[in-house]
């Protein structure tokens, strides 16, 4: 319901589903693309009154008011903001033209890497959408992989938090007392180590398979740990030599 904007429309695919699906409701849609042939061929298939086309360059400032839409949603697209300045330019520019009380914006896209995923999430998050969350869809027929970006609502402030327990950092017990000792403590850094190295060996054998809300995080470990297409390093490193990099993952 409300206005929806559909950024890298191209041929209009995605912009006229979004109409057609929702004829009961009254939704206006906006498809901006950069090409002009595509916005011709989008134009041409017209066939609503509450579809429009524009213009526009995602890696720039898009060119709407402020609190101009409802939902965002993006097909395709997002994988060609090819810096971190044309990242930071478009979620920022999302953050404008979103409304306020908005908590809607999703995003399909085919990056070409794992690497530029997390790399974009945590751009997103550095612009303000601190809930931010990736999720991979991989398709079992086809064995190709989709991956989605949510935003969620806008803040200009952010709270750090414990990824393993999803609470305030502040609250988690290994991270108030490093310096602690006894069992409890040694049982909490097992914790971390432990769930750190099973999330790593579900990932290995089958990305599909890994929670959304989990798969920054594991990804994050992958690219901290070194472990990329190597072998898991054991309980007994992640607890030891390897527990500083460890902690810089789930506590930063």
């Amino acid at each position: 319901k409300g206005i929806v904007l559909d950024i890298g429309c191209g041929s209009g695919l995605s912009t006229t589903m979004i109409i057609n699906e929702r004829e009961e409701l009254p939704s206006f849609a906006i498809g901006c693309d950069i090409s002009q042939d595509m916005l011709i061929e989008a134009r041409s298939n017209m066939n609503n009154l509450y579809l429009d086309y524009i213009l526009a360059d995602i890696s720039q400032p898009l060119p709407f008011r402020n609190n101009s839409f409802d939902t965002i949603i993006s097909v395709s697209a997002l994988h060609y903001l090819s810096t971190t300045e044309s990242q930071h330019c478009f979620f920022r520019s999302v953050q404008k033209v979103l409304c306020s009380d908005g908590n809607n914006a999703a995003f399909q896209f085919f990056p070409e890497s794992e690497l530029y995923a997390l790399e974009l999430n945590r751009t997103a998050k550095e612009s303000g959408y601190v809930n931010s969350r990736l999720m991979l869809d991989q398709s079992l027929r086809t064995g190709s992989y989709r991956w989605y970006l949510q935003l969620s609502s806008y803040s200009g402030s952010s709270m750090s938090f414990c990824k393993l327990y999803g609470i305030p950092q502040t609250s988690c017990y290994l991270y108030r007392d490093t310096t602690g000792n006894g069992d409890h403590h040694q049982w909490v850094l097992e914790e971390h180590a432990r769930t750190a190295r099973k999330l790593l060996r579900k990932y290995k054998h089958g990305k599909h398979l890994i929670e959304s809300n989990m798969l920054e995080l594991v990804m994050e470990l992958e690219m901290v740990l070194g472990c990329k297409n190597k072998n898991i390093p054991s309980l007994e490193q992640l607890k030891g030599p390897l527990w500083h990099k460890l902690d810089t993952v789930f506590h930063s």
